[in-house]
């Protein structure tokens, strides 16, 4: 059986690590547009600081050209929009099963999180509807995170 072709491209927010700062302004911003509320843990990017070296990982969906979390919705919830072509995940279609984490090979750094107030799962879809694009890379006062359109993709 001939695998279909892989559905449309999304952009993708890069990180730019060694401009970060581990501010957190990123993840506020995030849950502030999503959620309402300034939460890191209700933020679609998620921040890693080394102490230490004091270095700054960012963890976000990479919008994947052959999504394994759209393909394991059994419900339809993730879907993919048609303007940007971001891997969404519809809220209320969402039955909080999981199965979109467990299909996701990058979750390990808690790329689809689960929302235990609403008893959902939830990623990062672009800003999906915002027009000025992610409000995580419009935020960002050090220019660390950029979003790539599409058309721009390697």
């Amino acid at each position: 059986m001939e695998r279909p072709p892989p559905p449309q491209r999304s952009g993708v927010v890069l990180p730019i690590p060694e401009k970060c700062k581990g501010c957190g302004i990123c993840e506020l911003t995030c849950s502030l547009i999503h959620e309402g509320t300034c939460s890191p843990q209700l933020s679609r990017i998620h921040l890693q600081r080394d102490i230490f070296t004091e270095e700054c990982t960012h963890s976000l969906c990479i919008q994947c050209d052959w999504p394994a979390c759209f393909f394991a919705c059994s419900v339809g919830a993730l879907f993919i929009d048609r303007k940007s072509g971001a891997r969404t995940i519809d809220e209320s279609q969402c039955i909080g099963c999981g199965s979109c984490a467990k299909a996701c090979p990058l979750n390990k750094n808690s790329i689809i999180k689960y929302n235990p107030n609403k008893g959902v799962y939830f990623k990062c879809d672009l800003c999906s509807g915002r027009q000025r694009g992610p409000a995580c890379v419009e935020a960002c006062p050090w220019e660390a995170l950029k979003y790539i359109p599409a058309s721009e993709r390697g």
